[in-house]
């Protein structure tokens, strides 16, 4: 209690306009802020954690501490350590642990959340029944399992008013989830997709991005979310919903993103055993939009990585029966793959005996 007194008295003296020298560039009010969160942690650095809450405005914290916060789900835990960027971390794993271990979505979500949240702990080994007050204990650290714990959550409760501070404030929910599946994501990159820890990395991934798309604005589109969600969801053999999800959303992109998402999950499926869906759902959109140049560009950009002669020639078909000409482009990569096809093959010439 005397500490907060002091800490209250320092806030005090700055806000009648007492202001070191140091810092007199700074408005009064906002140095009066700064000395009061100065004084809170200095008081307790070393002692208890110091947390931020996730909707507090960047400008309401003195910028000398935002490298040192680490999201960990709604609240930023002061850490010794300084970010090199200058701005705030995520700890991936706490935060999941908190999102899908303690968290209850019930006035946001139609499912069951306690199932979801019995599902995270029976998987990981924690007492079902611990109280949400001490659960934090049993996920202070550790690597989480979180496969198939979105398929407990519902969809968003549209009968739940929001006022506009009301969403503000949920929007921190979908912004955690985002920045640790970046982390994750991230992870994958130096990894083999046969090392199993490459899938349970992708399954934190997509248990994430359900998350966001549950809890986002339904006239809302994010845009991380846009790009990484259906790529990740063709990843963990979810394929026909990804194209489901790209067919919604890309009519409330703009266009250039439109395009660049319907490619990027095109190129997804074709690198892999889903190549035929790529080729069949991008014939699909054409058939939709026949005016939209993109799309042959793209299913003749599918058909060239598959080394698909005929299927090329098909493309640029239809190509010049739409436009009424041929398109330079694809008919030189065509002379191309041509050449390729009808080379003749290479002769090993056997190498004698000694």
């Amino acid at each position: 209690m005397l500490n907060d007194f002091l800490a209250l008295q320092d806030a005090r003296i700055y806000l009648t306009g007492w202001v070191s020298a140091d810092r007199s560039q700074v408005g009064v009010g906002q140095v009066y802020k700064d000395r009061v969160i100065d004084r809170i942690i200095e008081v307790n650095s070393g002692k208890r954690p110091i947390f931020f809450a996730a909707t507090i405005p960047f400008d309401n914290i003195w910028i000398d501490h935002l490298s040192r916060l680490q999201m960990e789900g709604l609240a930023y835990r002061l850490v010794d350590t300084r970010a090199a960027d200058g701005y705030p971390t995520v700890d991936p794993e706490r935060l999941i642990a908190n999102v899908f271990g303690i968290y209850d979505f019930t006035a946001m979500l139609d499912g069951d959340s306690d199932a979801a949240r019995r599902r995270f702990r029976e998987q990981n080994q924690v007492p079902v029944d611990a109280d949400p007050a001490t659960a934090s204990d049993y996920f202070a650290e550790g690597e989480w399992d979180a496969r198939d714990v979105w398929r407990d959550y519902g969809d968003f409760r549209t009968e739940i008013h929001f006022s506009p501070n009301g969403r503000n404030l949920k929007g921190n929910y979908p912004l955690g989830l985002l920045r640790a599946s970046q982390v994750f994501l991230n992870r994958t990159q130096a990894m083999d997709v046969d090392d199993p820890d490459y899938l349970l990395l992708l399954t934190k991934v997509e248990s994430c991005l359900e998350m966001v798309h549950r809890l986002q604005d339904q006239d809302v589109t994010m845009d991380q979310l846009a790009f990484y969600y259906p790529v990740v969801l063709a990843s963990v053999g979810r394929p026909d919903e990804a194209i489901a999800y790209v067919d919604e959303v890309t009519p409330r992109l703009p266009m250039q993103q439109s395009w660049e998402v319907t490619e990027q999950l095109a190129m997804t499926l074709a690198s892999g055993d889903d190549a035929p869906l790529a080729v069949s759902w991008l014939n699909r959109r054409i058939e939709e939009d026949p005016a939209d140049r993109a799309l042959y560009y793209m299913a003749f950009k599918v058909q060239r990585t598959l080394v698909d002669l005929e299927g090329c020639r098909r493309v640029h078909q239809r190509w010049r029966d739409q436009f009424g000409s041929p398109d330079s482009e694809m008919a030189a990569a065509i002379a191309e793959l041509e050449a390729l096809v009808n080379r003749p093959p290479e002769l090993s010439i056997p190498t004698r005996r000694q």
